[in-house]
């Protein structure tokens, strides 16, 4: 799974051993995980909040991306731990069938929906 792949990376990161079937760190507690992660996680919440606040301020009308965006933010307030797997999916093309071209030159980070 995506959010226990980054589990296991951030577990990595740091000499911890992981154990898959607990979704647990070993020897991690909640307070070593709030000492390490916390400020670049404050940091990313206030650049999420600026991004929103520019949008809100632009004229013209948003693309689905901005849905999409709202959409998985919504899963941050689930209080489940598969929240990063959820996230990622909600904004992921969920389509197994290959496509014959694609549709521009790159990635858009959202799946529109088509």
């Amino acid at each position: 799974m995506v959010g226990e792949g980054l589990v296991r990376l951030g577990a990595a990161r740091y000499g911890l051993e992981y154990e898959a079937h607990s979704r647990k760190i070993d020897g991690m507690t909640r307070q070593k995980v709030l000492d390490l992660y916390f400020m670049d996680a404050r940091c990313k919440l206030i650049e999420i909040a600026a991004f929103l606040d520019r949008v809100d301020r632009a004229e013209g009308d948003a693309d689905f991306r901005l849905g999409a965006f709202r959409e998985a933010m919504r899963h941050l307030g689930d209080g489940d731990s598969g929240r990063a797997e959820a996230v990622l999916r909600s904004l992921s093309d969920p389509t197994e069938a290959p496509i014959a071209q694609a549709p521009g030159k790159g990635a858009v980070g959202a799946w529109p929906g088509k």
